[in-house]
């Protein structure tokens, strides 16, 4: 039995309407090479038989805890479990995804070996098409390697902001380096001001294991890929908490180009959100939203320091050569052509090359 010792590890795993895909999650992690685990299990008022999916697993494997709530968010269902969670480390997992058998394993070793309070990791990402099936498959590791101290990790956290995602699911956390920080209920960005906030803390080390444990399945019908109309606010809400931490440290000369290309990448990012199919704005009115958010201070004092060879990728550099043009329209209309082309061409790609492999 697993659970007769306290767990040393606690995996915590939101689940919202995930049917299809909840299986799959739950075996990568109870196939796991290192059992000392608890799998909590926490329902978000689910409509679908997620649910009921997580009593059966249950029923299956004394691991696993289960709690059901009304649906409060992502972040909400997250702090559930962490109110429950036993272990000496926290694994946050999303419920669509999946892990490596060895992920809990290696990761605990170095937590244990170093003493650190996060372990990051790397991931794969595959963009999938209709059906789920795999246009494209990505390995995401850092180019960052080996145990830092806090202050190693601060004088090198631009670094960390180019090349490690601000997600949960890419780190384990010693439990009592969380403790009292907690998610907010933003629809999206919630992973990366917990990410913050945690920093607020005296970490005691960080260590960067560049190996890839997590597939992130990148679906066309995903949260991810959603409308979601607080986007930019997010977004930009992210990079003002960045410049809040960078404030505390006292480093604001070294951080302004970044934090610039931040708020830059958040109209970015808002063209993409404009784009998507569930969008209920024509491109006219979507034109115009982007036209306003240009007028955000932010964003006029970023444009200072900020020019088009400092935009990654041809499309969004395009887009903001029109958009400082004044051009939106123009903007948005290549930006909605452009995007479906490229899955289409990385469809053949990948077509191409399983046929002649």
């Amino acid at each position: 039995m697993k659970n007769k010792l306290a767990p040393s590890v606690s995996v915590i795993m939101p689940v919202y309407n995930v049917e299809k895909y909840i299986k799959r999650a739950v075996d990568s992690v109870l196939t796991q090479s290192f059992q000392n685990f608890e799998l909590i299990l926490c329902d978000d008022g689910s409509t679908d038989s997620s649910g009921k999916l997580c009593d059966e697993f249950a029923k299956c494997d004394s691991c696993i805890k289960v709690l059901h709530d009304e649906n409060r968010g992502v972040g909400a269902a997250r702090n559930r479990g962490f109110d429950i969670a036993e272990g000496k480390y926290i694994y946050f997992m999303d419920p669509d995804d999946c892990i490596d058998k060895n992920l809990l394993k290696d990761n605990v070793e170095i937590a244990e070996k170093y003493g650190c309070d996060q372990v990051i990791f790397g991931f794969v990402c595959e963009i999938c098409g209709k059906n789920d099936a795999c246009i494209k498959r990505i390995v995401y590791l850092h180019n960052l390697s080996g145990f830092y101290t806090y202050d190693e990790f601060k004088r090198d956290y631009i670094t960390y902001l180019k090349n490690v995602p601000q997600t949960v699911w890419n780190r384990i956390y010693r439990k009592s380096s969380i403790d009292g920080v907690v998610f907010s209920e933003l629809h999206t960005a919630e992973d990366a001001i917990f990410n913050l906030d945690v920093l607020k803390k005296e970490l005691f080390g960080v260590y960067y294991n560049n190996k890839a444990y997590y597939t992130y399945y990148n679906r066309e019908k995903s949260l991810m890929n959603s409308y979601n109309i607080d986007k930019f606010n997010n977004e930009i809400y992210i990079t003002d908490r960045i410049w809040e931490l960078i404030d505390k440290w006292n480093r604001h000369d070294e951080f302004d180009k970044y934090i610039s290309l931040s708020y830059v990448q958040s109209i970015i990012g808002e063209y993409n959100n404009l784009i998507l199919p569930d969008c209920p704005m024509s491109l006219r009115e979507g034109a115009e939203r982007i036209k306003n958010i240009f007028s955000d201070q932010r964003i006029t004092n970023a444009l200072k320091l900020i020019d088009s060879r400092d935009i990654p990728g041809i499309c969004s550099r395009v887009c903001f050569i029109l958009s400082k043009q004044g051009r939106f329209y123009l903007a948005l209309v290549i930006k909605k052509f452009y995007t479906p082309a490229s899955r289409f061409l990385n469809r053949l790609i990948t077509r191409f090359i399983t046929r002649f492999s």
